[in-house]
């Protein structure tokens, strides 16, 4: 476990996966692209290949969950939505992803 009484503690691979995500985050600002290089998703572990056999696309989706940033998959990103529309509420992602009750 890393971390303090004032900031919490966390298990080491949430802090590697911390660091992962917000080092994409990172690189797409900077570039407006980012290396998919031995990327997967960090809440049901598909690798960038499944994912894009799944859904034609290679794309991960930056969630804060947990406390940490996180990259999920299109499966795991719609399923944290639904579960957190409170955080989407009344905003643009929100009605885009139709997270407000709008159809």
């Amino acid at each position: 476990m890393l971390g303090d009484d004032a900031q919490g503690y966390l298990c080491e691979k949430c802090v590697v996966d911390n660091a992962v995500a917000y080092d994409v985050l990172c690189q797409h600002i900077a570039t407006g692209y980012a290396n998919d290089t031995g990327q997967y998703c960090q809440e049901c572990y598909r690798g960038l290949d499944a994912i894009e056999r799944m859904t034609g696309r290679r794309s991960l989706y930056l969630h804060v969950k947990d406390g940490i940033k996180q990259l999920l998959c299109a499966f795991c990103s719609r399923a944290y939505e639904l579960k957190t529309t409170n955080l989407y509420r009344n905003t643009q992602y929100g009605w885009i992803k139709k997270l407000d009750g709008n159809k």
